[in-house]
């Protein structure tokens, strides 16, 4: 059985009881996110260390991070002669379009 979360919309102001399972937990960025049912606006809400902790305990699910562009997961890194096979490998693609 899920857990029933009151909140307030930041929107609207209506006051909402919600199941757990229509709450997220942003764990990078201390927060919890939900639709209003009222007005249909996603809130974003700041929150301290003991509320997310009540949320975790009530069933609401934790959406992780995933990479940012500028801090790419650790990988393979391109090198310039990877940078000419691949212009040699589509220097061919203009002669195979033109002779379809």
């Amino acid at each position: 059985m899920s857990a029933s979360i009151r909140a307030t919309c930041k929107a609207c102001d209506t006051a909402i009881e919600l199941p757990s399972a229509k709450f997220i937990i942003a764990a990078d960025q201390a927060s919890y996110e939900f639709v209003c049912p009222a007005c249909k606006v996603r809130n974003f809400c700041e929150a301290d260390r003991n509320i997310i902790e009540l949320l975790i305990e009530g069933g609401v699910p934790i959406r992780r991070p995933r990479s940012h562009p500028e801090k790419p997961p650790p990988g393979a890194v391109i090198t310039e002669d990877d940078l000419i096979a691949f212009g040699l490998a589509i220097e061919g693609l203009d002669d195979l379009a033109s002779q379809a």
